[in-house]
């Protein structure tokens, strides 16, 4: 029988928090770079710098400890 007549196994069931998490990371790398377009348009404006990199902190994901 032709391998392309096989039916293709159904991918598992999604798990919703890795579905969340995904969902999660992809909009604070979004986030992520619009905060470093609004820092490299800014980079005169000291007040606007000041505030982005205090965002830029903020959404910085915390640091995993050395195993």
């Amino acid at each position: 029988m032709s391998r392309f007549l096989r039916s293709a196994a159904a991918p598992p069931p999604a798990d919703p928090t890795a579905v969340r998490l995904a969902q999660l990371t992809a909009r604070q790398d979004q986030a992520l770079a619009y905060v470093d377009r609004g820092l490299a348009a800014n980079r005169g404006n000291t007040a606007v710098t000041d505030v982005l990199l205090d965002l830029r902190n903020l959404l910085r994901p915390p640091e995993r400890p050395a195993l």
